[in-house]
């Protein structure tokens, strides 16, 4: 049950792929986010297709009350086009605190000076795919 992630910017979408069984996440790539929306969703959807995943998650960034801002707005929008190219269920997950978790995991491995813009998109969307599927898994064992 492999589940791969976007975490959608204005410039940058960073992606995530989970292992086979669903239980681990794993930053995967950064691809740059041009003007049109639709081949960037054919681009997505490929990468989806080739990952052989089940599921989309897509980061929703929500303010602090809960509500959608308008950057989830401009999110939504891009996954209606991505569920209209898919047949693949798209989720939304809560994004709040992705890129800081990001921050703090590459300071922890002390990759921050290193760095390179494209990774920390990537490993938020990780971050995103791993709170996910750790809801998840709580959920089952309920």
């Amino acid at each position: 049950m492999r589940i791969i992630a976007f975490d959608i910017g204005d410039k940058k979408i960073g992606v995530a792929v989970s292992d086979m069984l669903g239980i681990t996440a794993s930053p995967l790539c950064v691809i740059k986010r041009g003007t049109d929306d639709n081949q960037v969703a054919i681009e997505l959807m490929k990468l989806a297709e080739k990952k052989q995943a089940v599921k989309i998650i897509i980061g929703l960034p929500l303010s602090l009350d809960g509500n959608e801002s308008q950057s989830a707005q401009k999110v939504r929008a891009l996954g209606r086009i991505l569920q209209e190219c898919s047949m693949l269920p798209i989720e939304y997950y809560d994004e709040s605190g992705s890129t800081k978790q990001a921050l703090d995991i590459m300071r922890k491995t002390k990759r921050l000076k290193e760095r390179q813009n494209m990774d920390d998109d990537a490993i938020a969307a990780a971050v995103i795919l791993r709170n996910y599927l750790e809801s998840y898994q709580q959920y089952l064992n309920l």
